[in-house]
């Protein structure tokens, strides 16, 4: 995947802060991403994923967080949200739409049948 949007150490601090993480280990770039840039982050609270959604507007970015919960509050096993400190899914810095997520360990699989 490209990468559309680099973010540095202060900006990513930055951002975290608003999902009230404020210990910030390392962070990196994860390949496999579809119209959205995700970074791996390690924090005092774990292993998580800051999505920058690229292409999807707030609502639709607002849509999807809606959907993970709704399959999270079904014990249907998906990402967990971080809520921003204002109780919010999405976060909008400089225009896009953000998300923070549990990391799931895994792989990416390329070709589905």
């Amino acid at each position: 995947m490209e990468q559309y949007t680099r973010l540095n150490e202060a900006e990513i601090k930055a951002i975290l802060v608003e999902f009230e993480i404020h210990t910030l280990s390392s962070f990196k770039l994860l390949s496999g991403g579809s119209e959205n840039t995700n970074y791996l982050v390690k924090s005092s609270k774990g292993k998580s994923v800051l999505c920058i959604f690229e292409q999807k507007t707030a609502k639709k970015a607002r849509e999807l967080a809606r959907l993970l919960k709704h399959l999270e509050h079904n014990n249907f096993s998906t990402s967990t949200l971080v809520d921003t400190r204002n109780n919010e899914s999405v976060l909008i810095w400089k225009d896009k739409p953000i998300i923070i997520k549990g990391f799931i360990e895994g792989n990416i699989r390329k070709d589905l049948s």
